[in-house]
């Protein structure tokens, strides 16, 4: 596959800087009948998604330009849509073609690149469509909303050995699922700062220092959307909420962040009614969970607490 775009980043107008393609609809995994060759698998044991990515997140090789995938054809018309991931931006494509058992397809493709959008409205309300991140590479770090809902932390999509303990993998119990866990033992693992969407709960000032016990203490339920603190207060009394944001060390971080005056969209968290029209819906929405009041918005992320 090469990737064209008109005006694109390239001379050529093909897009070479890649970090990642993933294609939904291609089938990935089967079950295998070794006795006649023939796909007997299940609808649930049928995998039709491809990420295409190296490990150490390295931009990917190009064979003359190419970049190559394996896939199990369907002999059938099949609808399948590619999305390529770059630093100039994120380029998509939606398509039917019919696949043949045997063949190599070689394609030139035009796709198109996505604008973001800051929001989307469910059940009038404004929601983000990406998690809280923090992101670093190289020099280049950004506090915000992601572009999109796939930026998701490391541990759902790649539980690696560095986050085991005690020499035991840390297993998940799914992509973007946010639970993982070690035997029996749900959060019992190491912690990385780079990790794009993990915090401690209610933590600003120092929220990329997992290992410190800095978790917002209080009593009964006291809410952080939208309230800054000037220490994390403990067990026995609730901080007193402040309205200076210089002196905030707990509290809203989406807040904090998104209006440091360098955004254009203002966010924060939900409030637990928000979240509530969820659950009683029964419905599941594929999208971060973040709400605005006028252009201010808010969202929950994955947090973590050390008690």
């Amino acid at each position: 596959m090469k990737f064209k775009l008109v005006n694109g980043p390239s001379n050529t107008g093909f897009i070479e800087d890649i970090d990642s393609v993933k294609i939904n609809g291609l089938r990935s995994y089967d079950v295998l009948n070794l006795k006649d060759g023939t796909f007997v698998g299940t609808n649930d044991e049928k995998e039709y998604a491809i990420t295409i990515a190296n490990k150490d997140r390295s931009k990917l090789n190009l064979t003359k330009g190419y970049i190559w995938t394996a896939f199990l054809a369907e002999d059938a018309s099949t609808n399948f849509t590619i999305t390529v991931y770059t630093q100039h931006g994120v380029y998509t494509k939606s398509a039917s073609k019919i696949f043949k058992t045997g063949y190599d397809y070689r394609s030139n493709i035009t796709v198109e690149k996505i604008t973001p959008q800051p929001y989307v409205t469910v059940n009038k309300v404004r929601w983000a469509t990406g998690n809280f991140i923090h992101y670093k590479q190289g020099s280049d770090e950004y506090w915000g909303i992601a572009p999109a809902q796939w930026w998701i932390s490391n541990y759902g999509e790649e539980p690696s050995s560095k986050y085991q303990r005690d020499g035991r993998t840390l297993q998940s119990r799914g992509l973007g699922s946010q639970s993982w866990y070690v035997g029996d033992n749900i959060g019992l693992f190491k912690q990385d700062p780079d990790d794009i969407d993990l915090f401690q709960w209610g933590v600003i000032k120092d929220a990329l220092n997992l290992k410190a016990d800095g978790c917002l203490l209080g009593i009964g339920q006291h809410n952080i959307d939208g309230n800054y603190y000037p220490n994390r207060g403990n067990i026995f009394v609730n901080p007193t909420p402040s309205n200076n944001r210089n002196n905030a060390t707990h509290g809203d971080i989406v807040k904090y962040y998104t209006e440091d005056g360098t955004k254009h969209y203002h966010y924060r968290y939900p409030k637990k009614e928000n979240l509530n029209y969820f659950a009683k819906q029964k419905q599941s929405f594929q999208l971060s969970v973040i709400q605005t009041v006028e252009i201010r918005f808010m969202v929950p992320f994955s947090v973590i607490c050390h008690l």
